[in-house]
């Protein structure tokens, strides 16, 4: 039999070896605990920096200014700087191709009038012609009335000779004209050629660039739709995290519940000293009941344990599953949008949106050349009109000739009677003379016209056209200029695209210490296993010693009074420990706060 001095030993012994292991297990308690309630707010500050980053970046693209870094300026606002600078250039092209218009239909109206001058060249020839017919016919009369008709003759002669120059120079005059209207056919030719290339060149104009920016800014819209849609989903994080924040509080209960039961087992203590069997079977009977107290306390505890590792677990997995899935979006999301040969990535948008440009601006450039050919070519045709203008002048000399021949012949006819007859041929040489004299005056002044016309509207049109080139160059270059500032933005959004990430490096690392000490919680709860198995040990060494001494005074059971643990359980803060000594001890409890609650005293 063990003597009462082993006994008392062992129990002092396993006393102080549990409350040891029970100060260990509320430390490791607080420790986990208190990580945890330090990681929690980490986690949700890093979350939210992650979120603030992502909003920052989600702004950029939208255009919002909220930081003053390099890619505040936006995306989306560049695109609608780009796009409000091409628009004011499109109205500015509208005028110019309203300008040119009108220029065209000018040079072409003055162009039409060539044909006018056509048919009073052909007049001038058929008259001279006539001339040509009416001087042989005198010069045969002449002939015909001998030395009388001499004077007269040499009159027919001249008159001869000058139709002969006047047609010449009509011929002249004629293959000349057909030259320069060939030159204006073709002229007109590169007119129509070149407003119907800039017809369709502004035509499509706006609408190319419009729908090009409206792919810009569709793709933009994506992706900030996206990115908003990921950080709603990155948001739900949250709940998880407050869920184990709030849970964490159970260590306030854990830890009043532990010192329940070191409160228990401090009662554990030698019995060397006791004189009656009366005081040894109560010592006994109260060291055989108080395990069962301490082990339901220890119950609760690893209950309350065991209920938070498993809701910390539930809500780790929960964050778990959304920071994968989040990441899943992410890449998904980074890599569609970054990559070369998706129709639908920012790349592939900017690249068409640049390929469009560069075709426009070429076209622009190519209407510019188009222009500066006509105007050279005007200003050619211009210097072939004023030859023609010098021709026509030339007719002066040969009419002033005529009008002299016609007052020589009046006056021979009227000095020889034998020259009567030829009445009728000087009328005609006269009415021939005046209109030849009045077609040349015509043509002069149809030529006058034309080239006042025409060489006013090429100056304007030079003037014009010099200052669509200088608006032109200037567009192209401060064009160019915007889209390199464009580019420059979508790529320092690729930059930090690339990089871009919901949940920092740290949150991520945090979380991972989380899980660390999540497993360390289960080994808590094995921990309590071992305690409550060493205090059955105490209950099961009360039974051994309490059995000879009952034997002794012929009693099968021994019952403790109430009072001791009624004193114990005052030091109690939770209700359901009390009640459970009560039972125990066979006295009723005062109605408190439950299990998890704290009872003040």
């Amino acid at each position: 039999m063990m003597s009462i001095e082993k006994m008392g030993t062992m129990q002092n012994s396993m006393r102080d070896e549990l409350i040891d292991t029970l100060n260990r297990l509320v430390q490791h308690t607080e420790e986990i605990f208190l990580r945890l309630a330090q990681q929690c707010p980490q986690l949700l500050s890093e979350m939210t920096a992650g979120l603030q980053r992502s909003a920052e970046l989600a702004q950029s693209v939208q255009g919002h200014h909220s930081h003053a870094d390099d890619t505040s300026a936006g995306i989306a606002a560049e695109i609608s700087t780009t796009r409000r600078m091409i628009s004011d250039g499109s109205d500015t092209f509208a005028r110019m191709h309203q300008t040119d218009d009108q220029l065209f239909e000018q040079l072409d109206s003055g162009i039409r009038r060539l044909s006018d001058l056509e048919r009073q060249i052909a007049e001038i020839k058929e008259d001279s012609i006539e001339m040509e017919l009416v001087s042989l016919n005198a010069m045969t009369v002449a002939l015909k009335a001998g030395r009388s008709g001499l004077a007269f003759s040499y009159i027919t002669e001249e008159l001869k000779r000058l139709s002969a120059q006047t047609i010449s120079l009509t011929e002249d005059i004629t293959e000349r004209g057909e030259r320069l209207r060939g030159a204006f056919v073709e002229f007109r030719g590169s007119l129509s050629e070149t407003k119907r290339f800039q017809d369709e060149l502004f035509s499509g104009f706006r609408q190319k660039l419009a729908d090009s920016f409206d792919e810009l800014r569709h793709g933009i819209q994506t992706v900030a739709a996206t990115m908003s849609s990921i950080r709603e989903r990155s948001m739900k994080v949250e709940g998880p995290l407050r869920a184990i924040m709030e849970e964490i509080q159970i260590q306030d209960i854990i830890k009043q519940s532990v010192e329940h039961v070191i409160i228990s087992l401090n009662q554990v203590h030698d019995i060397d000293e006791l004189d009656s069997r009366q005081a040894m079977l109560d010592e006994l009977a109260f060291f055989k009941q108080l395990p069962d107290l301490c082990s339901n306390v220890l119950d609760d505890v690893r209950s309350d344990i065991r209920r938070s590792l498993t809701l910390f677990q539930q809500q780790a997995a929960e964050a778990q599953s959304i920071i994968a899935d989040v990441e899943q979006q992410r890449d998904q999301f980074v890599s569609s949008l970054l990559s070369d040969n998706s129709p639908q990535s920012l790349q592939t948008v900017f690249r068409n949106a640049s390929s469009l440009l560069e075709s426009l601006l070429e076209d622009l450039a190519t209407s510019q050349r188009k222009k500066q050919q006509i105007a050279d070519q005007s200003a050619a045709l211009m210097k072939d009109v004023r030859v023609l203008e010098e021709d026509f002048r030339a007719f002066g000399n040969l009419i002033t000739r005529f009008h002299s021949i016609d007052i020589a012949s009046r006056i021979e006819v009227s000095k020889q009677e034998v020259l009567q007859r030829m009445g009728g041929t000087v009328e005609q040489m006269t009415e021939l003379t005046g209109k030849i004299d009045r077609d040349v005056e015509s043509a002069l002044g149809i030529t006058k016209e034309f080239i006042e016309s025409v060489s006013r509207t090429v100056s304007e049109f030079q003037s014009v056209a010099q200052q669509e080139e200088r608006f032109v160059n200037d567009f192209c270059v401060s064009i160019q200029k915007q889209y390199q500032t464009l580019f420059q933005a979508n790529n320092q959004f690729s930059d930090s695209l690339s990089g871009y990430s919901l949940f920092t490096r740290r949150f991520l690392s945090l979380f991972t210490q989380t899980h660390a000490d999540l497993e360390r919680l289960q080994q808590l709860i094995d921990d309590i296993e071992l305690i409550k198995h060493k205090l059955s040990e105490i209950t099961s060494a009360a039974e051994v010693r309490m059995r000879p001494l009952l034997q002794e005074i012929g009693q099968q059971e021994w019952s403790i009074g109430s009072e001791r643990l009624q004193k114990m359980i005052q030091r109690f803060t939770i209700f359901t420990h009390k009640k459970k000594a009560g039972e125990l001890g066979g006295f009723a409890v005062e109605q408190g706060a439950e299990s998890g609650d704290v009872t003040l005293f």
